[in-house]
């Protein structure tokens, strides 16, 4: 086994990968299945891209979702290992309701390693996260028990956010000399995609067992909350162990911006709150913000700041003792090493540490100071103010309105992709 400071070897995303083992199906079908196999494995090539950055190349010939599939595998550590896969001891799917005539369903996932995820097509959401501890599941992330409590929510619980995540200010930017104005759900700005954003959709949901995973997809439609041209997004999340890989794709009909994050508040004790957790995270500078929380543009050091994290500290003494708000976009080093976690954060009791992997930019660190009495949580739970942090992986928070930062726009000729890994145990 590696170190646990270490990322394990990514598992190869196809099951019979070198050519060994048992056809599981007979005639037509396996000669499919043996197809599409060698289709999957001449799919394999990993290039990096800027230092940071990687993608499957030479995938154009398949579905958009195959490439998620294979690129939930891959698209973190550099390099393929081919490893034996951990096998997940099931993957189920039940309809659970309707939402707007479209029906709702939950995706259950456990590892070998007694991990299990719960995953709810409205809002693609991580509904239930645990984690063993001492014999005993631990919930490690902030859900509600009800599916319905999502529709009226605001905390984006396990969401995934977008079409764009972050803040867009005065809900507008210029794109080829036209001004595109968002529909606003935060004041004058936009938010997490908007009022009818991601977030609040319902997503088809379908298993993946060869995958090891469950695969969400969308249609946003052209002009969907104001954004030009229309995209079909695919998430894959896929659990081995104690670990959860997430691919998020989109292809676009037109040049239109797209950031996609995971919106998990982690609590890793499973109650109370994340004031004595203990984070660091490998972000040198942060992107400083207005009033209403829109970047300024400049992008600042954090060494000498509470927002330096760059060496594991608690928010208690981030923020010199007292416990502080924090809802900012922390910008990763520049050519750091991607195989090594961008964020790790231990609980307090030391039982449990997450370690996330990411290609993305920057990192939305948000302490849920904001939280306060949400009642409905998972086991009957409220969760009281700083009861969980969101670590999300993403571009920059209103980047189509500052060129010096970087760019999320996405065209018709190259697909959005965003993977990330997040080990918790």
């Amino acid at each position: 086994m590696p170190a646990r400071n270490e990322p394990r070897p990514i598992p190869s995303p196809v099951k019979n990968a070198a050519g060994s083992g048992p056809a599981t199906s007979i005639g037509g079908r396996c000669f499919a299945r043996r197809r599409r196999r060698i289709r999957l494995q001449r799919c394999l090539q990993i290039k990096l891209l800027s230092g940071a950055r990687q993608q499957v190349s030479g995938c154009a010939h398949l579905p958009l979702g195959e490439r998620a599939r294979i690129g939930g595998w891959v698209g973190i550590v550099p390099g393929l290992t081919e490893a034996k896969r951990e096998e997940p001891v099931s993957v189920s799917v039940t309809p659970i309701g309707t939402h707007d005539g479209e029906e709702v369903r939950e995706a259950n996932l456990t590892s070998d390693s007694g991990v299990s995820l719960a995953i709810i097509g409205y809002g693609g959401r991580v509904r239930d996260w645990r984690v063993p501890v001492g014999g005993a599941p631990r919930p490690v992330v902030l859900g509600f028990e009800n599916w319905q409590r999502y529709v009226a929510d605001s905390t984006y619980f396990g969401a995934i956010a977008g079409r764009v995540a972050n803040r867009i200010g005065n809900s507008r930017f210029t794109l080829g000399g036209r001004e595109y104005q968002l529909e606003p759900n935060e004041g004058q700005n936009q938010l997490h995609g908007g009022p009818g954003g991601l977030s609040k959709r319902v997503w088809t949901l379908e298993p993946d067992s060869e995958g090891n995973a469950v695969r969400l997809a969308i249609t946003s439609a052209e002009g969907d909350m104001g954004y030009p041209g229309s995209a079909e997004i695919e998430v894959v999340y896929a659990l081995a162990g104690n670990r959860v890989s997430i691919a998020m794709t989109a292809r676009v009909s037109e040049t239109t911006p797209i950031n996609l994050v995971q919106h998990h508040y982690f609590n890793l004790a499973g109650e109370g709150d994340v004031l004595g957790h203990r984070l660091q995270v490998e972000a040198d500078r942060f992107t400083p913000v207005d009033d209403e929380l829109i970047p300024t543009g400049e992008i600042a050091e954090v060494a000498g700041t509470e927002n330096d994290f760059t060496s594991p500290r608690t928010i208690l003494e981030a923020g010199g003792g007292k416990p502080r708000p924090y809802d900012l976009n922390l910008v990763l080093k520049e050519g750091r090493d991607v195989a090594a976690p961008a964020v790790t954060l231990k609980a307090p009791d030391e039982a449990l540490t997450l370690r996330l992997w990411t290609g993305q930019p920057g990192v939305q660190f948000y302490n849920g100071a904001y939280l306060d009495g949400v009642a409905g949580g998972l086991d009957g739970r409220t969760y009281p103010a700083f009861g969980g942090m969101c670590l999300e992986d993403q571009g920059f928070p209103d980047a189509p309105n500052h060129s010096n930062f970087p760019s999320i726009l996405v065209t018709p000729d190259a697909d959005y992709e965003h993977r990330l890994e997040i080990e918790i145990g």
